[in-house]
């Protein structure tokens, strides 16, 4: 409550949660909630898995780094999403952009995804500012750009996709899963292989032409020795691993 310390200590809570999207709960019950404090007055991040009072652990605060260049701090929060992989989504107002930025935190890494001021990836206009925030346990995030603080100006979907190796192990997982045909399980084991070996080398051409005939042969045999939502399945992850990797060299 106001006037109590949020994590059990003497930092005494000024507020909560400003709007719907600063509280939340994921699919395991661990819940997350905006507080400003006597030392965050303009906000702190928290979570409690348990639901006990004082089990709070705050995960991001005002004053801290931002994934741009030092000496860029966090001087104050809004809206945010948590899952329970972890990933957190937040929109900052930092020092070097007052107007604020909209940052992905996955797997201790912050990235910026989008910064008001800079031109949208449609390039019809630039970022006004960010208000809503809401991310699914997919990864996959929803937040609106507004201007002026009155009128949201457009609603945009976002996805994170996993590192390579993520999506390799994918292949992998489902290679051994039982849901292919020994010969075609093997097969696909024998590219994952591949793609790993190229990887490792950081030979990014030869892993995208696996990928790519990877592709093609799961595609021929679609409907016949592949049953249709298992070549979907694999077509993601494939689409997936090709963006990561990124156009050949």
């Amino acid at each position: 409550s106001v006037n109590a310390g949020v994590t059990g200590s003497a930092d005494l809570v000024r507020n909560f949660a400003i709007t719907f999207d600063q509280v939340h709960v994921d699919n395991d019950g661990t819940s997350s909630f905006f507080a400003a404090t006597t030392n965050f007055p303009a906000g702190a991040l928290y979570e409690n898995p348990l639901g006990r009072l004082f089990q709070n652990h705050r995960i991001l605060a005002q004053g801290d780094a931002t994934p741009f260049a030092p000496p860029d701090m966090i001087e104050a929060l809004g809206a945010f999403g948590l899952n329970r992989s972890g990933t957190l989504v937040y929109h900052a107002l930092t020092t070097n952009h007052p107007q604020g930025a909209l940052v992905v935190r996955r797997e201790g890494a912050d990235q910026a995804v989008a910064v008001a001021g800079e031109t949208r990836p449609d390039s019809t206009d630039v970022w006004h500012g960010f208000s809503r925030i809401d991310l699914n346990e997919k990864d996959a995030f929803v937040f609106t750009d507004f201007e002026g603080q009155i009128a949201n100006v457009g609603i945009f979907l976002g996805r994170l996709i996993p590192p390579a190796e993520t999506l390799v192990k994918q292949l992998e997982d489902l290679a051994g899963s039982g849901t292919l045909e020994a010969g075609l399980a093997g097969n696909l084991k024998g590219f994952v292989q591949a793609i790993r070996r190229a990887l490792a080398r950081d030979d990014k051409a030869t892993a995208i032409r696996l990928v790519e005939a990877l592709g093609f042969e799961i595609a021929q045999r679609s409907g016949r020795s592949i049953p249709a939502d298992v070549v979907a399945t694999i077509a993601e992850i494939l689409e997936d691993l090709a963006l990561v990797l990124g156009p050949p060299p």
